[in-house]
């Protein structure tokens, strides 16, 4: 099974991710430890297709930029979680308070807010967003789940314990439309 986790900064797609990873045995991959040799700093010796040419993963993180659509086509679900940019905010300080309270295995970006990192998230959640979950359901929608705000988060865990997880992902029992119900 190979699980694309996506979404936008701090819309939880590294909790979830870890989460799932725990109830599926499957090994969880999250891309921001990959992608940053330090904070801001790209590492550019990393090579994703090791990775996304695994049997099994789950994967966690957009970066667009980074054999997307590879990880697109391989995988069997695509998750892609969305909130408020409230929500997002509030979950960036956090983090950061976090990183500054108890740096050690945090990754490369937990520490870096500034009022740039908050720009550059809202533009991509107003303006990249729209066209992303667009171009998503034009050509994944079958394997695609749209997780909107903490409560259809909270239903769609409530699933995954209560029913077969590959059973659900299979037949498209976990889909009605592209919201979670």
């Amino acid at each position: 099974m190979r699980i694309c986790i996506l979404g936008f900064s701090c819309s939880g797609k590294s909790t979830f991710a870890s989460w799932l990873g725990d109830q599926t045995d499957l090994p969880v991959f999250h891309l921001d430890q990959y992608f940053w040799k330090y904070p801001w700093v790209r590492n550019e010796s990393f090579d994703l297709m090791q990775i996304v040419c695994r049997r099994d993963w789950i994967i966690d993180g957009t970066y667009y930029q980074y054999n997307f659509y590879e990880r697109l086509d391989r995988s069997n679900l695509i998750v892609y979680l969305d909130c408020g940019i409230c929500v997002r905010v509030f979950r960036m300080v956090r983090r950061h308070i976090q990183y500054l309270l108890k740096p050690e295995g945090k990754n490369a970006i937990s520490q870096k807010i500034n009022l740039k990192f908050l720009l550059i998230t809202l533009q991509k959640v107003l303006f990249v967003q729209p066209r992303l979950l667009s171009m998503l359901q034009t050509l994944y929608k079958s394997k695609l789940i749209y997780i909107k705000g903490f409560r259809e988060t909270q239903i769609f865990m409530e699933r995954i314990i209560h029913e077969d997880i590959f059973k659900l992902f299979n037949s498209g029992q976990a889909r009605s439309g592209n919201h979670i119900k």
